[in-house]
């Protein structure tokens, strides 16, 4: 029988904000750090190994392995993050969190702990994001999936076409389109509206990013056709989403 996984105790939570050369030097600690990566793009690298990390990934810095963090230099990352103990072996340095669950728990956890939450009162929420990212594990996306779809989430304000995706798939127009639904079950373009929203439904929750800038880093056009999508596909507006109270800033910082 498969032992369970033994129960994660938070430590503590924060944000890092988007600043131009932010980074940190090859370091290491005894606790593990879950890295949510909501904007831009950073760099990490494990001694031989090297990770480029975007919106949508989830990052696991095991305890005691070395690491060195560093912001790319024009898209500055903001990342939330949050350090605990328990096991973490189990996962990858890597894992990309599809629906962005992980990244909404994340970000509530931070926010609540910068407004007076105790760590013991927010357990279950760590518990719940690290459930996730294991279930994201046992059903990993075709590589070439996982590969178009990181593509997608690079390039989420370009004008992407389903000609662009395609041509990345090397495939024909028509072959992409019947592979791409029989491994995810949706089209490619319904794939990467997906991607735009629950992007910019992180951006909402966790920034104070203006909606219409949000719209355009996401390529989901306006404010007003970015709200017209929302209700369709959350059934909400992004207005009442911000107004919830999840959204507001966390504390903290790593550097």
């Amino acid at each position: 029988m498969e032992k369970a996984p033994q129960q994660a105790v938070l430590i503590a939570g924060g944000e890092v904000v988007p600043r131009r050369g932010w980074g940190m030097a090859m370091h290491r600690h005894g606790f593990h750090e879950m890295i949510a990566v909501l904007e831009g793009e950073m760099t990490v690298t494990f001694g031989d190994e090297r990770i480029e990390a975007g919106p949508g990934d989830v990052l696991i810095y095991h305890a005691e392995r070395g690491h060195a963090e560093a912001s790319h230099p024009v898209r500055a990352v903001r990342t939330r993050f949050l350090a605990f103990q328990g096991r973490a072996d189990d996962l990858p340095a890597r894992t990309v969190d599809t629906e962005g669950r992980v990244r909404d728990l994340v970000s509530w956890i931070v926010t609540d702990l910068g407004h007076g939450a105790s760590r013991t009162e927010l357990a279950p929420l760590l518990h719940a994001a690290l459930a996730e990212l294991r279930r994201l594990n046992r059903s990993p996306s075709d590589p070439w999936v996982a590969d178009l779809r990181r593509h997608m989430r690079k390039h989420l304000a370009d004008p992407l076409t389903l000609d662009d995706l395609a041509a990345r798939g090397g495939m024909s127009k028509f072959a992409f389109i019947r592979s791409y639904r029989r491994a995810t079950g949706r089209t490619p373009m319904q794939d990467l509206r997906r991607i735009r929203l629950n992007q910019a439904r992180t951006l909402i929750l966790a920034t104070g990013l203006p909606l219409k800038a949000i719209a355009a880093e996401v390529g989901l056009g306006d404010a007003f056709q970015m709200a017209r999508l929302f209700r369709r596909h959350f059934q909400t507006a992004p207005s009442h989403l911000r107004a919830g109270g999840a959204g507001r800033p966390g504390v903290g910082g790593r550097g």
